[in-house]
């Protein structure tokens, strides 16, 4: 009923907004030589008879951001005819524009010959609309890959992690997250309009990208290499994603989406955490708020000490409820509302505004959830931990993203509103069996909850000047992380040889309450300039600018548990019963709630990041160009906090670093359509908060335990790319590239010795990448009713980490005592070894089949360390297909069938060992999900 009430609420929401449909031309002018775009470009709009002839409507130039719009249009064909002084005049025929349509055009503007005759290039809205495509990847100072707002559209995606997929050299793991070139998320990096923006997850580099409807978005560009005027902090590539500043007639879309897979989904097992009445809203009412006063001391009760009272009333005032519960689970539910509009002011002005509403559930559950731990025992392995019984988990996400932008022919001023709430509810029931030094057989649950949210308030600036040849832009974004794990519960019985169950402080251990605040504010500014200028008679385009952040984050914790005076053998293996007596001076038996502060899990640490940089664009002729480009930045990180050791820190200084981050990038044309380029550019990868910490954070679902290095320090990457792109007709498209990577310092993840549930960053010595990328995208069959297109990319890349000091003699024993020859390298960890990605696209009119298949190859997770091995994701084979069909009047509503895991595939992580058969670290069987979207344009 709270499913359905939501729904209404969102009808009812959209209902204002209901507008007849206009038609309209959007266009986008480029400036082919600079590759950016072109403002006050002149822009003539004819009617188009069926003789051919061109009647003159009106004409119009292009704004700041170098686009146009024509609205009101009649059902007609209609010619284009595109101008600026020193450019070739493009003219595009054959704009077929029907009632009701909105239709997007960009086109490129290449510098004209010093010849006197004008030249016009003709050409129709088909064929210019495929080449456009590929426009900016093909002026680009970068290696980039990308995707227009016409790809989008034609696409149809329904979020940016669908469309993102669709970019050659990227993967997209558990459905959100974005990787480039086989290289995890410490070496990839996501930008919101070019800025950082903490995702939910606020020690990724990577924001989530399925909470973003693909109608916010003006592009999505993909850099695998790097110059001055991007943040130093990345080496495998940027996802940058241009969110649009409004549409230039109004748009209002609903979407409504159900998911279901059969092993998850109407499954009366499924268990969970009964929680508040506003769970389903992604945030908790209170009813697992933390009860006492924060930093609290509760010391052991004794008998006849009146101190003791308080013990009784703090008891009483947590939760009783440890059980987990059972219910049938709902399918997964998807609803969402966007809105844009412009309206035109005096003075070739314009305002305009957007705004999207989205609310997600995602239920998973599984009956056979695995996780375990093993040791070294030669030649094999020796299970310590193994845990099974079922896991269920509830997501649900609210978010809202909204904007106004207000420009002129000099500049633009645009601020927007993210808001991204979510809360993560998971319980597991099961068997907790421990062979190692603290053996135990134990039965219970675990029960957490975790709420998330997001505010940035973005603002942007960009102002011409000089005719357009100086270009100055100004932005401020001010972000708010929150993370509060909520009254996370565990309550684990030892289970005796005749079935007693009972709770101990040895084995299984006693019933533990935690709570847990991460707080972090952002600041991240930055200033530029752009001038077009001449350099001794050669066209050239300087950039300056400078930057500041500034991310603070606190994070405290509050851990207690329960123990029992008596015999909880009477409980009879209910969690339940555990609180139901309680301890009192004039009782002194049943459950008491006892604990200490613990300063090493508390925290409050600073990180600046500042800096300058200067580039120049240099084009020494029509085959060749060259970028050139500084970056200086400057970093630092204090820390305040406690050691487990006892060591105090006050506003200490862990790192304090300024380098220099050169970068050059050269293309040659051979010829019109294929280019050669070569690039050199340092990055660095640094260390998040809680790794550069003296932190100790503990895992109550997995019973890991993270310990923070107060000794980190940056990585720095040395990068080479060479690359061959030749682009063809109707956006078909081929590249081969080779890059390698030398990385200094880099940090990995590694297990303590002896102790598989223990990790903890560190720096190892120098490791090298050398990988060979393939790109090839073909139209196999196009006319005007359908077209067959295949995209594949796939990269083979080689990671080598020199083995030294500890880590080589632990693994020289191992060798020995096995009789096998130790590599003296390894692999680097979070590179995978192979990626590929296929998609296979057929569309006829208006309907569209995709099969996409991904698969990347195993990769080192951690790093093993004495009697604890190493520990590898499997290759997860996803294969996905998508069909839609858009109908009713002017084709204005969709509907979507999407399949995932047709395949079948189980999500797996694995112990390995020389030449012993791997073992289960952990294991997710996910089953196939079918999702049926509906979306209509009103």
């Amino acid at each position: 009923m709270k499913t359905n009430n939501l729904h209404y609420f969102f009808v009812l929401t959209l209902l204002p907004f209901l507008v007849f449909a206009q038609s309209t031309i959007d266009g986008k002018v480029i400036d082919g030589e600079f590759n950016d775009v072109l403002p006050f470009a002149n822009v003539i709009l004819y009617s188009q008879s069926e003789d051919g002839s061109l009647i003159n409507l009106e004409g119009s130039t292009t704004d700041f951001d170098g686009n146009f719009s024509f609205s009101d249009l009649p059902a007609g064909v209609y010619t284009i005819d595109i101008s600026f002084v020193g450019y070739s005049t493009v003219k595009i025929s054959d704009i077929a524009l029907k009632v009701g349509d909105v239709v997007p055009i960009s086109v490129t503007l290449q510098p004209a010959s010093s010849e006197l005759e004008e030249v016009v290039v003709t050409t129709t809205q088909k064929r210019n609309n495929e080449a456009s495509v590929l426009s900016i990847q093909k002026n680009a100072a970068v290696v980039l890959d990308g995707l227009s707002l016409q790809a989008i559209r034609r696409a149809g995606d329904g979020d940016i992690a669908q469309a993102v997929r669709r970019v050659p050299g990227v993967s997209i793991q558990e459905g959100k997250y974005v990787y480039v070139r086989g290289l995890g998320d410490r070496y990839s990096k996501t930008l919101l309009n070019g800025m950082e923006i903490p995702g939910l997850d606020p020690d990724r580099n990577t924001l989530q990208l399925d909470i973003f409807p693909t109608n916010l978005i003006d592009n999505i560009q993909v850099l695998k290499s790097g110059n001055a005027s991007y943040d130093a902090d990345f080496s495998g590539g940027i996802v940058d994603l241009s969110l649009r500043d409004f549409s230039s007639t109004p748009l209002n879309t609903f979407t409504v989406g159900v998911g279901y897979n059969p092993d998850m989904h109407f499954n009366s097992d499924y268990v969970y955490d009964e929680g508040s009445k506003t769970d389903i809203f992604g945030f908790d009412d209170g009813y697992r708020k933390f009860p006492l006063s924060r930093g609290i001391d509760i010391p052991l009760p004794e008998r006849g000490n009146l101190a003791s009272l308080n013990v009784t009333s703090f008891t009483q005032n947590v939760d009783k409820n440890l059980n987990v519960s059972n219910k049938s689970s709902s399918p997964n539910l998807t609803l969402g509302f966007t809105s844009s509009n412009s309206y035109d002011l005096k003075n070739e002005r314009k305002v305009g505004y957007m705004a999207s509403l989205n609310y997600r559930s995602n239920i998973s559950y599984f009956d056979d959830y695995l996780e375990s731990r093993y040791e070294k025992s030669l030649p094999a392995f020796a299970n310590t931990v193994y845990n099974t019984g079922k896991l269920g988990k509830d997501e649900r996400f609210i978010s809202f993203l909204g904007g106004i932008a207000y420009g002129s022919k000099k500049g633009k001023q645009k601020i927007n509103f993210l808001f991204i709430q979510n809360g993560e509810s998971t319980a597991i029931q099961g068997d907790f069996l421990n062979n190692g030094e603290n053996n135990y057989d134990g039965v219970g649950q675990i029960k957490s909850y975790v709420q998330r949210q997001i505010i940035s308030i973005p603002f942007s600036s960009k102002n011409y000047f000089l005719d357009g040849k100086l270009e100055a832009n100004l932005s401020f974004t001010p972000t708010f992380s929150r993370v509060y794990d909520k009254d996370f519960k565990t309550s684990i019985f030892n289970r005796s040889g005749n079935g007693d169950l009972y709770f101990s402080r040895n084995g299984a251990g006693l019933p533990v309450r935690i709570w847990r605040d991460l707080e972090e504010s952002s600041y991240n500014g930055r200033f530029n300039l752009i001038y077009k200028h001449n350099l001794g008679g050669i066209s050239a385009e300087t950039s300056v600018g400078g930057f500041y952040l500034r991310k603070q984050r606190e994070f405290a914790t509050e851990f207690f548990t329960i123990d029992y005076v008596g015999s909880t053998l009477d409980l009879n293996g209910n969690a339940n019963n555990l609180l139901n007596n309680i301890w009192a001076l004039n009782d002194p038996t049943g459950a008491f709630l006892f604990g200490t502060f613990q300063e090493e899990n508390q925290f409050d640490s600073t990180i600046e990041k500042s800096g300058a940089y200067i580039s120049e664009e240099l084009n020494f002729s029509e085959k060749f160009k060259t970028y050139l480009g500084v970056r200086l930045e400057n970093y630092t990180i204090f820390y305040t906090g406690e050691s487990l050791d006892n060591l105090i820190y006050s506003d200490e200084q862990f790192i304090n670093t300024s380098d220099l981050f050169p970068s050059v990038n050269m293309i040659y044309s051979l010829d019109e359509n294929r280019k050669i380029r070569a690039s050199y550019y340092k990055t660095t990868a640094r260390p998040s908060f809680k790794e550069n910490s003296a932190a100790v954070i503990f895992d109550p679902v997995t019973f890991n335990r993270f310990f923070g290095n107060v000794s980190l320090n940056p990585t720095y990457i040395n990068n080479f790319d060479l690359r061959f792109e030749k682009y063809g007709e109707s956006g078909n498209f081929f590249a081969v590239s080779g890059f390698y990577k030398n990385f200094q310092d880099p940090i990995e993840i590694v297990m303590y010795q002896r102790s598989p549930r223990q990790f903890r960053p560190q720096n190892s010595e120098e490791a090298n990448v050398f990988g060979l990328e393939l790109e090839f995208r073909q139209k196999i069959l196009n006319n005007d009713i359908y077209n067959l297109g295949l995209n594949v990319n796939a990269s083979v890349i080689e990671s080598r980490q020199k083995l030294v000091g500890d880590e080589l003699d632990v693994r020289q024993f191992d060798a020995d005592a096995l009789g096998v020859e130790l590599d003296e390298y390894r692999r680097l960890q979070g590179q995978s070894p192979y990626l590929l990605n296929t998609s296979l696209v057929y569309k006829r009119n208006s309907s569209e089949l995709s099969l996409f298949y991904n698969v990347q190859g195993k990769t080192l997770m951690f790093v093993g360390n004495d009697d604890v091995s190493d520990v590898f994701s499997v290759p997860f084979h996803s294969f996905n297909l998508i069909a839609r069909k858009s109908f009713g009047k002017e084709e204005k509503q969709q509907i979507q069938l999407e399949v995932q895991n047709i395949l079948g595939d189980v999500r797996e992580v694995q112990y390995e060992f020389f030449n012993a058969d791997p073992v289960l670290f952990s294991q997710r069987k996910i089953g196939r999900t079918f999702a049926v979207t509906y979306r209509i344009q009103l």
